[in-house]
């Protein structure tokens, strides 16, 4: 089995001559799926509204007579039928919109890492392969939710333990030692609950790189597969991530503006990384060279690993 820096360096051999479109590639999949906004400060504007006029001192005017008018006004707000259908508007809106975006940002996940796969397999993706996955874009959908719900019960544990520690310490004794104890027994029991997640997190790491090769297959069969071709390689994943940690610090370094290449560079890193574990590239490297993998064509994408 390969190494991180193997996985890097067929990376980098596919990547040179086609940075331009991976970054671009990479660019529009993050804007479309949220990782391209900023925050924007507005802390001196509304400072600027309790400056006073130069030096001179002024007495402060007595608000007191409003306050009372002024909290009045907003509880019969607060009573008025129209501003509880408002509110439950506003919350299905933000509901639904949050839903549509989802939506979106499954498919752009799915194209995203079809085209860095094809990219590794010695292919020439084209842009619109970034939006090749809308066809079966419900059911990328539901692998998201379906994943996310998995790893939603694998987080039970974690909530359980920190309502359990959190009563046990409200109970403890206000004196001695009995509430750090159990605080730092609790941080402890937390972390030690919280591995079982992350392990479950990696065991399905692989679901969504299945289906966007094979769209195919369901959204059951890419989680089992995935459990199946991440046995034994978890470990190996974790550390093709950690190798990133540098790189990604040195990123934050300009900006946000390294990102534009690491992410392109982590994607078909990743991308090696799974065409190897699902045997899809040769064992000797110097083979790999030589003979690039070919992908099964889109009429046979629903081929079992």
């Amino acid at each position: 089995m390969r190494r991180s820096k193997q996985y890097k360096k067929i990376a980098l051999s596919r990547l040179k001559g086609n940075w331009g479109w991976a970054v671009l590639v990479s660019l529009v999949a993050g804007l479309l799926s949220g990782g391209g906004g900023s925050a924007l400060s507005f802390s001196t504007s509304f400072g600027n509204v309790f400056n006073s006029g130069g030096g001179n001192a002024s007495p402060i005017p007595d608000y007191s007579g409003f306050e009372g008018e002024i909290v009045e006004s907003i509880e019969n707000v607060l009573q008025q039928p129209w501003f509880k259908s408002f509110i439950i508007g506003v919350a299905v809106i933000g509901l639904v919109v949050g839903l549509a975006w989802l939506l979106i940002t499954s498919a752009i996940t799915l194209g995203h890492e079809r085209y860095y796969i094809g990219l590794i397999a010695g292919e020439k993706p084209k842009f619109d392969t970034l939006f090749s996955r809308f066809r079966i874009i419900f059911k990328a959908w539901g692998l998201i939710l379906y994943e996310g719900l998995l790893l939603m019960l694998w987080y039970l544990p974690v909530v359980a333990v920190a309502i359990i520690f959190g009563v046990l310490v409200a109970l403890a004794p206000p004196t001695g030692i009995g509430p750090a104890l159990l605080l730092a027994i609790m941080l402890v029991a937390i972390f030690a609950s919280i591995i079982p997640m992350i392990v479950a997190a990696y065991r399905y790491a692989m679901a969504t790189y299945l289906m966007a090769q094979y769209p195919e297959k369901g959204i059951r069969e890419s989680i089992r597969d995935s459990k199946a071709i991440m046995a034994g390689n978890k470990w190996r994943l974790f550390c093709v991530e950690l190798g990133f940690i540098g790189w990604g610090l040195l990123a934050g370094l300009t900006l946000g503006i390294g990102t534009l290449w690491l992410t392109p560079y982590m994607e078909a890193t990743f991308a090696a990384f799974y065409l190897d574990i699902t045997g899809q590239l040769p064992k000797e490297e110097e083979a790999w060279y030589v003979t690039p993998p070919q992908l099964a064509p889109d009429s046979q994408e629903g081929t079992q690993v």
